[in-house]
């Protein structure tokens, strides 16, 4: 039984993982000519939830040939009413709420990057698009950019 739990936890962690992934691939698509510097700013996130556990974890580029996740936040739901203080599940939302305005800052400076308003010097984002083309393989974390998974 426990077993099972933690086969479907897995699964689960690195699903979310690969829309993550995903969602930051489709990103670099619309912001090739954008710098990398800006670009390893952006993240994705996703939010698990494991009976009264919920987590909410972030993926960034980590450099050109490695992604980023981390666990940034994670919270106990309580299960009776005398435990119904939310303060760490309050925290949590509180903490995605922040990211989401800090993305949204991020995606400016991108669009700016993208129509060349503000020229970036250094690589773009295209450099890692280009390279990992180059490097495709088989396995769906590794068409783009291999993956490095680290949890605080």
């Amino acid at each position: 039984m426990v077993e099972e739990h933690t086969t479907r936890s897995l699964e689960v962690s690195v699903k979310i993982l690969e829309c993550n992934i995903a969602s930051l691939r489709e990103e670099a698509c619309h912001y090739e000519n954008a710098s990398l510097e800006t670009f390893e700013k952006l993240g994705a996130y996703g939010v698990q939830i494991i009976k009264t556990q919920v987590a909410l974890s972030k993926t960034i580029i980590h450099d050109k040939h490695r992604w980023k996740n981390i666990e940034m936040r994670s919270a106990q739901i309580p299960r009776t009413w005398d435990d119904r203080l939310l303060l760490e599940y309050l925290e949590l939302l509180g903490t995605l709420y922040i990211e989401f305005l800090h993305a949204q800052e991020v995606e400016s400076k991108l669009l700016e990057e993208r129509v060349n308003v503000d020229r970036p010097s250094g690589p773009s984002v295209q450099s890692i698009m280009e390279q990992s083309y180059s490097t495709m393989t088989s396995s769906f974390f590794t068409p783009n950019l291999p993956t490095i998974i680290i949890t605080l």
